[in-house]
């Protein structure tokens, strides 16, 4: 999800929602892992994987972040 500089003071909640029923909802307590894989060539999403104990190897021109929900302020300097 793109960002802009002064979000790590102000976001607090993110929900992803895709086909059918299918969302999940981020925020300061959230301790759901999931691993993004980001085309590495175009920055583009190409998927989220819930309910993994460990990120994924990237291959194929994938990246893969991993997340537990939404970072304090002092992880987003990262």
């Amino acid at each position: 999800v793109p960002v802009r500089p002064g979000w790590e003071l102000e976001l607090a909640v993110v929900t992803l929602s895709g086909p059918g029923d299918g969302s999940v909802t981020l925020d300061a307590d959230a301790d759901r892992p999931m691993a993004i894989l980001v085309d590495s060539g175009t920055r583009r999403v190409r998927a989220f994987l819930r309910d993994i104990a460990a990120p994924p190897a990237a291959d194929g021109g994938l990246e893969v972040l991993f997340s537990r929900g939404i970072p304090d302020a002092a992880e987003w300097r990262r």
